[in-house]
């Protein structure tokens, strides 16, 4: 294999909570390292550490990648290959199931495993079917969340000979999604952040959310990603929406749109720290996207 970047922050992260009998659920944007994190620089971890290969059950139910045999998108037949595999009571078995929202009722094969003591589970799902908010509900508790997030500059940089301001300048225009590491011209990068926004984070919030008015959704991005780091106020989208761009809406479904938006890891939400008392209750916030390359491909 290639050299990869090491991922030690959120490798870290894996490894303390490691046998720790609560199911790790890795969440985060699409397209930001979640499986290669779980499926290639953990299970190295776990190998180099001696578990023995037999001992890491992988499984990705990605249709197009899925290499084991059987239609284990069935939760009868999941359960039966998992159970198999797992062939001694005395010792650790590691269980990885990336795309896991594609099995019906997964939750239950997950707990059903969880609860064995000699098996340590780590999940991975999409941003259409499996959210933050959705892990205390599946999970009744048991649940541990990693949130990862696009490469950081230090991650960037890991194996590059570039002076250190060209790869400055690359990563505050196109950010730190890994596959843009493949891609060597500005026309490739554009495109396929182009494409993730139209092709994938819109229509899976569209999607889990039954959203019916995308031109609204589309508009509340824009106005976002071209307020970054400013105080962003509910009622004045909803003037500039009506205004502006002649979508009217009412401020409780722009609210709603954005905590889809957050939901969908593609946005953070901050409040000040020194508000007291009836001021918590004003919805005035900054918010900030989860990846600087995004913001600039949705502005142009």
């Amino acid at each position: 294999m290639k050299d990869y970047v090491r991922r030690d922050y959120y490798l870290d992260k894996l490894v303390v909570r490691k046998d720790n009998q609560l199911v790790k659920i890795i969440t985060g944007p699409r397209r930001s390292g979640k499986s290669f994190l779980m499926s290639t620089i953990f299970k190295n971890y776990l190998l180099d550490h001696g578990v023995p290969p037999a001992n890491i059950i992988s499984i990705s139910f990605d249709i197009e990648d899925n290499q084991t045999p059987g239609k284990l998108t069935d939760r009868d037949e999941l359960k039966e290959f998992l159970y198999s595999k797992i062939l001694s009571e005395n010792q650790q078995y590691y269980v990885f199931l990336d795309e896991i929202q594609e099995v019906k009722d997964f939750e239950k094969i997950v707990n059903g495993l969880n609860n064995r003591p000699n098996v340590d589970v780590y999940i991975t799902g999409s941003n259409s079917k499996f959210l933050s908010n959705d892990i205390n509900t599946l999970f009744r508790g048991r649940g541990d969340e990693i949130n990862v997030l696009p490469f950081s500059f230090r991650e960037f940089c890991q194996g590059r000979k570039e002076p250190i301001s060209e790869l400055w300048k690359e990563y505050y225009t196109y950010g730190g999604l890994p596959a843009l590491r493949q891609m060597h011209t500005a026309e490739q990068k554009n495109s396929y952040l182009q494409r993730l926004w139209q092709k994938t984070y819109i229509d899976d919030v569209i999607e889990r959310h039954h959203v019916e008015n995308r031109e609204a959704l589309e508009a509340i991005i824009d106005v976002l990603c071209s307020n970054i780091g400013s105080l962003t106020n509910i009622t004045r989208i909803t003037n500039t929406l009506a205004s502006v761009s002649k979508i009217r809406i009412s401020d409780d479904t722009v609210a709603k749109y954005i905590q889809y938006l957050e939901d969908a890891f593609l946005f953070k939400s901050s409040k000040r720290y020194n508000i007291k008392g009836h001021r918590y209750l004003e919805n005035i916030k900054k918010y900030y996207s989860v990846d600087v390359g995004l913001r600039n491909a949705r502005l142009n």
